[in-house]
């Protein structure tokens, strides 16, 4: 499924990103990743990719790898310099949880980016994870 889901706070929409949104859509130039990159390390190994798409410019990318059938280990979240801190990081990572509320996600998460988890129903699991059960789970 590839429907948008549009983010009232910055009119930006997300989806589940495919491989034909590497050449049709335009990387912000702040976007620290390449599609060489996304289609070679992600795509290629089989992981999956969601975008937070603002006009025809990819602003945002999430990586996900799946680790079991309801098991997912968030590898790489990225927006674009001038859109940090504007929630567009949380709010894509938000619609790709709501996709799969019966999963359990993991992280390793970068310096300074722990509270992005937290506010998401993460939480520290050992001294370098942070783990989000599935939403039945959750309290």
């Amino acid at each position: 499924m590839h429907s948008d889901v549009p983010s009232m706070r910055t009119q930006i929409n997300h989806r589940r990103g495919i491989l034909e949104d590497l050449v049709k859509l335009t990387f912000a130039k702040e976007l620290a990743i390449s599609p060489e990159s996304i289609e070679f390390n992600i795509v290629g190994m089989g992981h999956e990719f969601w975008i937070a798409i603002k006009g025809e410019t990819i602003m945002g990318l999430v990586a996900l790898a799946r680790s079991a059938e309801n098991q997912f280990t968030v590898m790489y979240l990225t927006v674009a310099s001038p859109h940090k801190r504007h929630g567009v990081g949380s709010s894509l990572l938000r619609t790709v949880l709501e996709r799969y509320p019966a999963a359990e996600f993991k992280v390793v998460p970068f310096d300074g980016t722990q509270d992005i988890y937290l506010r998401l129903g993460f939480a520290k699991y050992d001294r370098w994870e942070m783990r989000r059960p599935p939403a039945q789970q959750r309290f």
